[in-house]
């Protein structure tokens, strides 16, 4: 969702697989339903010598957490995918839509947003989720419905992280970067109560 001249425009992007033609559009809005944290005694003991996982970092006294290991932001899986998408866990649904593609086939995988941070963004370019290695890449975000500056930062597979630039044409947010590294590249913005928060992830081939 975006703002677009005073009024809320939302944009659908669908993909479905290679030889469907047909598929359905779930489409999920109003208020954010609470998410269920997860309780401590539900979490498994851990042996000594193993890491364990506290609001999304890692934290192990017998070695530092390798560079690739995507754990230690919240929100993340082990291969640096985004967890929590948009469902009837997060938000109700609101009508489903039938759809029938009668184009020609595009290998288009597109980006995928974190639905469970608080805030929410709208990513204008890439909308694509792969790279390819030594591509540069234009990063375009927007914040919706929101006065406040964000502190924004594109994180590579072994962690170095490079700050995006507020751009006040637009209230958006832009980073121009080459992709030198195969993996999960993750936009993060910082939030006064749980810190970094991943908004996306991309992945390099």
């Amino acid at each position: 969702c975006m703002d677009y001249r005073g009024k809320r425009m939302v944009k659908i992007l669908v993909g479905v697989r290679a030889g469907d033609t047909r598929g359905l559009i779930k489409i999920y809005c109003g208020t954010r339903l609470a998410l269920q944290p997860k309780r401590l005694g539900d979490e498994t003991p851990s042996s000594p010598g193993k890491a364990h996982k506290v609001l999304g970092f890692l934290h192990n006294k017998d070695k530092r957490p390798s560079a690739h290991d995507y754990t230690r932001i919240k929100d993340v899986d082990e291969e640096g995918r985004i967890k929590t998408a948009a469902t009837y866990k997060t938000y109700p649904l609101a009508c489903i839509l039938p759809v029938v593609h009668r184009g020609r086939n595009n290998a288009q995988t597109f980006v995928q947003l974190n639905a469970a941070i608080p805030n929410e963004f709208y990513i204008k370019e890439p909308t694509d989720g792969q790279f390819h290695l030594g591509e540069s890449v234009n990063f375009h975000l927007l914040p919706v419905g929101e006065e406040r500056l964000f502190h924004l930062q594109l994180r590579s597979p072994s962690g170095q992280q490079y700050k995006f630039v507020y751009q006040p044409a637009d209230q958006g947010y832009i980073l121009r970067h080459p992709v030198k590294e195969r993996g999960a590249w993750i936009i993060v913005y910082h939030t006064d109560t749980d810190g970094w928060l991943p908004i996306a992830s991309y992945n390099c081939v």
